[in-house]
């Protein structure tokens, strides 16, 4: 893994770490988009009005961002359980949204303040669940958090924020403090406090308490605990983490990475103590990867591959029952025990890309494959078209009715500001 992203005097900034091996998101061909259709006309008018909040200039304040319309399609059989309701044989169901991805900077003496947020307009055409012509406004904060920097080893930040976490590609088993919302993306951040020591550029120990489950049920027990410390050696990364939270979570882990030529291999395990709410049953999590890069001067070519164990499988967090936490922080977004994760990205300079991947349980054999093409067309405008499948027997995860779509379609329009 790279070091994380550092302020000037090499403070890293927590959150400003990507998503541990960028996980598909559902915004990636491997998971359908599904976004909460109610929001406060409050929300809408922050997203919006925000910039003018700020004495703007140059070191003061920016912006990053991009405006996306993006059109999708699903095709799937009525019988997936969700809609055994309705009447009819198997259809397609499309819909169109616009979405504003921005992220806010406000640089004061000695501190940040950081909003970053999407606002999204969706006109879905399912006359079974929507009026017609009826259009949904969604907005969600991914993260809100004033970061303080007191000394040169020192940072404190306080709001809705991610720290500087994991090694995996689609999944960081040691991960049990962010949250991971079943109808969003891996983006959001915890609700609480950070300390982040700093030993210079190669070292760092973070303490986070998170107050998300604890604001949902009222008890002061589901306060959530977290310490992570990194380390690199050359370029070795070498990394331990702690995660509690009364009768729910009590995963201690460790991860590293270390490149051999090309290819960057990584790694996590942790065990989970906590098998059932409240039951001390220790369970295994893991997952391995590979990442082989070939560069020439006029296209790169990234080959990954994962190999994921979820030891929580009989407890999976994302299923139709009630989870151990309310956030679903800790599990895996799927049912079985062992999957396999690939991908196959090809980059022709800053022109256009293409990526094909795919998600496949050696339980059962299904498979969950995606396919995505973006191109360039203007200077910070992007084009691009994916859709996903799915292959397995009926009696399958990704075969049968518990995934909702046999083929999904996307093409989208994409504004980088």
């Amino acid at each position: 893994m790279n070091n994380p992203t550092v302020t000037p005097g090499n403070r890293p900034i927590p959150g400003n770490r990507p998503i541990p091996g960028n996980r598909p998101t559902p915004n990636s061909p491997l998971m359908p988009d599904s976004w909460p259709t109610r929001t406060s006309a409050a929300a809408v008018i922050l997203c919006l009005l925000l910039p003018a909040c700020a004495r703007i200039s140059a070191q003061e304040y920016e912006i990053l961002g991009s405006l996306t319309t993006e059109a999708t399609a699903g095709y799937f059989s009525d019988t997936y359980a969700l809609l055994q309701d309705r009447s009819g044989s198997d259809r397609v169901e499309p819909d169109a949204s616009l979405t504003l991805d921005a992220t806010h900077r406000f640089f004061l003496d000695r501190s940040e303040l950081v909003v970053d947020h999407s606002l999204r307009v969706v006109r879905p055409d399912v006359p079974d669940v929507v009026t017609p012509g009826e259009v949904s406004v969604a907005h969600h904060v991914n993260q809100s958090y004033l970061l303080l920097m007191p000394a040169p080893w020192l940072n404190v930040s306080l709001g809705r924020q991610r720290l500087n976490w994991g090694a995996g590609f689609t999944f960081s088993s040691t991960d049990a403090l962010h949250p991971q919302p079943a109808d969003r993306d891996g983006d959001t951040g915890f609700d609480g406090a950070a300390v982040t020591l700093l030993g210079g550029p190669d070292f760092s120990v973070e303490l986070a308490l998170a107050m998300q489950d604890a604001l949902t049920t009222g008890d002061v027990r589901d306060l959530r605990t977290a310490a992570f410390a990194s380390a690199y050696v050359r370029t070795v990364e070498l990394g331990a983490s702690f995660v509690y939270q009364e009768d729910n979570i009590y995963r201690p882990g460790v991860l590293g990475s270390i490149p051999v030529g090309p290819v960057l291999l990584v790694g996590e395990a942790a065990i989970e103590v906590f098998g059932e709410p409240g039951v001390a049953e220790p369970r295994p999590i893991m997952n391995a990867a590979a990442e082989y890069t070939y560069a020439t001067d006029r296209w790169n070519a990234i080959l990954v591959g994962e190999y994921i164990f979820n030891g929580l499988a009989d407890d999976a967090l994302f299923r139709p029952v009630t989870p151990r936490l309310t956030d679903n922080a800790g599990g895996f977004a799927f049912e079985s025990v062992q999957y396999a994760f690939f991908d196959v990205s090809l980059v022709f300079g800053s022109d256009w890309s293409t990526s094909h991947s795919g998600l496949v349980n050696l339980e059962d054999g299904s498979a969950l494959i995606g396919h995505e093409v973006a191109l360039l067309v203007f200077d910070g405008v992007d084009l691009g078209l994916g859709f996903a499948w799915t292959g397995g027997a009926g009696d399958t995860e990704f075969g049968g009715e518990a995934y909702p779509y046999h083929l999904y379609g996307r093409a989208w329009v994409e504004v980088h500001f």
